[in-house]
């Protein structure tokens, strides 16, 4: 089974800030020039929040446009569908552009038949009234179980959410225990390891200074046998003419 690493930076041993000259300094530059790079939030007061305004999505206005376009119809469509249930379909601004800026309340009225003398248009009229105090009725039966079980309701709407807000806080301060019981054995572990590194590093130094020391010795040597080499030859020489 193949055991899967991750490199992990020392951010708690790190000490190339304090160390390298100039390095934080060019960080921060590059930080500079990063931020110059992107779009600042607009300001409202102190709030970053204003309509329109994405944190992604205000890098590419076409796509904000189109987002803030389907958001604006799925918010209107209810009241809009709701609107033309309650306007008179009769109506020939409804059935010019499909919107009013009035409530026809025509319908909920209970008007006399036009023509008092047929029976059709009186039994209309009746089942008209009686449709519009059933309605009636119903409103003040809804009206009559609010006023005697709203208020209880809402309070324990409210109870129900203030309990689940304190099992949401709880849950939050577990996990911000666990971060900060991981942030201490990172940094537990990183100053191991970092000490570990920098023991490892200085041998790592010793060891390439006692390698170039030996090289250096080498080379003085070889230039040496070298030179003895060559006044052997010129002794032989000599020995040799006389």
């Amino acid at each position: 089974m193949e055991i899967m690493s991750t490199v992990d930076s020392l951010p708690y041993y790190d000490r190339d800030l304090d160390v390298i000259p100039n390095l934080r300094q060019r960080i921060e530059r590059e930080v500079e020039l990063e931020l110059k790079g992107t779009l600042t939030p607009p300001q409202s007061n102190g709030d970053t929040t204003q309509p329109g305004y994405h944190p992604f999505l205000s890098q590419y206005p076409d796509l904000l446009g189109l987002s803030a376009s389907s958001s604006r119809e799925q918010d209107h469509l209810p009241r809009r569908n709701l609107r033309r249930q309650l306007l008179d379909r009769s109506d020939p601004v409804y059935q010019s552009n499909g919107a009013s800026d009035t409530l026809d309340t025509q319908r909920f009225n209970i008007p006399y038949p036009d023509d008092h003398t047929k029976l059709e248009d009186w039994q209309k009229a009746l089942s008209n009234a009686k449709s519009q105090l059933e309605h009636q009725r119903l409103r003040l039966l809804n009206l009559n179980l609010i006023g005697k079980y709203g208020a209880n309701h809402w309070r324990l709407s409210n109870f129900l959410i203030e309990k689940e807000i304190s099992k949401l806080d709880k849950v939050v301060e577990i996990y911000k225990s666990e971060i900060d019981n991981l942030n201490r054995r990172r940094k537990a572990n990183q100053t191991d390891v970092g000490d570990k590194l920098t023991d490892l590093a200085q041998k790592w130094q010793n060891l390439i200074s006692t390698n170039i020391s030996i090289e250096i010795t080498n080379l003085n040597l070889k230039f040496e046998v070298e030179t003895l080499r060559q006044e052997a030859n010129n002794l032989k020489q000599r020995v040799e003419e006389t």
